[in-house]
């Protein structure tokens, strides 16, 4: 029994070590731009955007987050935001998270990179503020994962 809890010990020793070695790092970034269709107050609404979003460094050291984020669904709401979080919750997908400059007021956006532009499917938006969400295929642009 002994002998099966050192090398129990030396197994989760050596499995943290690694997990820490390699992968506590990261460099993840996402950028994009375009327009997609959304409804807004029950009518479909042109939304346009653009952003850069990126995280990097090491869990150990700290992860440094940096991008800004830019939104109009041309009904009336503007939204500008610098990114303070980022993190990619599905294959090919990525939500980040920023405070709208003016409102202080969280915003949330996740992208999905389903292939360059002219694909069917097209990339995919989602924006979520203030207990209001738009979303949509992007009609033109692109949104690329790096």
């Amino acid at each position: 029994m002994k002998r099966l809890t050192k090398y129990m010990v030396v197994v989760i020793v050596l499995f943290s070590v690694v997990v820490l070695m390699t992968g506590c790092c990261i460099d993840d970034k996402v950028t994009g731009g375009g327009w997609f269709m959304s409804e807004v107050n029950c009518e479909e609404t042109k939304c346009t955007f653009g952003f850069v979003a990126q995280g990097e460094g090491c869990l150990c050291d700290g992860i440094v987050y940096k991008g800004q984020f830019q939104f109009n669904d041309h009904a009336g709401t503007k939204l500008h935001c610098l990114v303070v979080d980022l993190d990619q919750v599905g294959p090919n997908t990525y939500k980040f998270e920023g405070v709208d400059k003016k409102s202080e007021i969280d915003i949330v956006v996740t992208v999905v990179d389903l292939g360059q532009p002219g694909a069917d499917p097209g990339d995919e938006i989602t924006v979520e503020y203030d207990g209001d969400t738009w979303e949509g295929e992007l009609g033109g642009g692109n949104i690329v994962i790096h």
